[in-house]
């Protein structure tokens, strides 16, 4: 009788601490499954990026679209992602650290030093799958059903107006894949 008296207290504190549907801090988690988008890759000169910080070409330096870019408001700046040229299956991993006005929502502008960790700058455009959350960065948010428009005229990069973007598309200047934009 004593043995009941001693823990029926302890159970009934029990099972109201393991209530489905709730936690002892009332958060809720939301796991999210990785998405990996689909587009073109495009190398550009780096400079000041949209995050605010001035970059060189020898960092690993991704801009993301400028619709995703603004689509979460800018909170991608210095989230890693992890890049795979889907023709060779060469892998590199960048920081977020610009957007890119004349990509796609899947397409990626990459740094001269990134790009070349996928295939030649001489061949300036080249097809990827991408995702966030590579060697030390952060998960994202978004979804892409894949953006590849090929034979729209457009190779995909492009940075801040005035940028010199060697493989991607900008306004003011032609770029290395040999179509003037």
């Amino acid at each position: 009788m004593w043995i009941t008296a001693l823990y029926f207290p302890l159970l009934s504190v029990l099972s109201v601490c393991a209530l489905p549907g709730t936690s002892s801090a009332g958060a809720t988690i939301d796991i999210q499954k990785r998405q990996t988008r689909f587009g073109r890759g495009t190398w550009y000169n780096t400079g000041l990026g949209n995050c605010g910080i001035t970059n060189s070409d020898d960092e690993p330096i991704v801009a993301i679209s400028k619709a995703l870019y603004d689509e979460n408001g800018g909170s991608d700046c210095g989230k890693t992602i992890e890049i795979t040229n889907t023709q060779t299956g060469q892998t590199a991993t960048g920081i977020v650290e610009d957007s890119c006005p004349g990509c796609g929502e899947g397409d990626i502008d990459l740094s001269p030093s990134l790009f070349e960790q996928l295939a030649p700058l001489d061949q300036g455009v080249i097809q990827v799958t991408w995702s966030y959350g590579g060697s030390g960065g952060g998960e994202g948010s978004g979804s892409d059903e894949g953006d590849d428009d090929e034979g729209d005229g457009d190779d995909g990069g492009d940075n801040d107006e005035g940028d010199n973007d060697e493989g991607g598309n900008d306004e003011d200047n032609q770029d290395e894949g040999g179509e003037e934009d």
